[in-house]
């Protein structure tokens, strides 16, 4: 089961604007959480590979989005 979700991280979400400042263009999912460990074993149980798929998200606009990573933006 390691290698049955084809590179889907998680669950697609369209039609989203960015949490700060409501743009429409260039939004990008930012996540809350790594799933780095899961990829990492041998056997991944079923709830860890729905955990990877469902996972927090917050949708930002890439300029947001990139403050955020720089831990200029809280």
């Amino acid at each position: 089961m390691t290698q049955t979700w084809a590179g889907k991280d998680t669950k697609s979400v369209f039609n989203e604007c960015c949490t700060v400042c409501g743009s429409t263009s260039f939004v990008e999912m930012h996540h809350i959480r790594s799933v780095n460990k899961i990829r990492a074993g041998d056997k991944v149980t079923f709830a860890e590979f729905l955990g990877a798929i469902m996972r927090k998200q917050v949708p930002l606009c890439s300029y947001h989005h990139g403050l955020l990573h720089k831990g200029q933006l809280n």
